[in-house]
């Protein structure tokens, strides 16, 4: 193998790990995997600067805004499913059980019937 050789397999060599740069940053800067998080996008971000330095280019990044507006929309649809699923809060729960005039337990643990301390109840 002499130089011309060597160097024609560098290239190849070069090029091929150039490619897979180029397909990870692809990949990357698909929604659900950029969009996911700042780290995701930081991610992206990193490979682009990459892709645009060996082509000699400015890179293109991605806006962290897209992430946190889809934060924010899964956390107030996960926010609404919980509400859902719980009846009332604790305090609610707690609430009107000692006054009830029915033994109930207190916030403290305190029932008004016999005055002794006892386990909270969060059952109304």
């Amino acid at each position: 193998m002499n130089m011309t050789d060597n160097g024609q397999a560098a290239a190849e060599t070069i090029a091929k790990k150039f490619e897979s740069i180029r397909e990870m940053r692809d990949i990357q800067g698909q929604k659900g995997n950029y969009d996911c998080d700042d780290y995701m996008i930081g991610l992206y971000n990193g490979l682009e600067m990459a892709v645009a330095i060996i082509e000699c280019r400015e890179p293109i990044f991605k806006s962290t805004d897209d992430v946190r507006d889809r934060t924010k929309v899964l956390l107030r649809s996960l926010l609404k499913s919980v509400e859902e699923q719980v009846p009332q809060t604790a305090g609610e729960m707690y609430e009107g059980t000692a006054s009830s005039g029915k033994g109930g337990n207190d916030l403290f643990g305190i029932n008004e019937t016999d005055g002794k301390e006892h386990a909270p109840s969060i059952i109304p």
